[in-house]
């Protein structure tokens, strides 16, 4: 995060903006090239990951 400049408060922020109440909601939060932030929510399945439920909404 330091590298890009990037802040924690940025990083939550893009949490809340994805209608994550908790950071541990997420899996991942990708910075993109364009500068903004992708999320990754934790899937609400135990027996599935969050790459299945992206693969699911294709």
């Amino acid at each position: 995060m330091r590298r890009e400049r990037v802040s924690e408060q940025e990083v939550l922020g893009a949490i809340r903006q994805n209608s994550l109440a908790d950071p541990s909601h997420a899996v991942a939060v990708i910075l993109e090239s364009d500068a903004q932030f992708s999320v990754i929510p934790r899937s609400s399945d135990p027996e599935r990951g969050a790459i299945d439920d992206l693969l699911l909404h294709r």
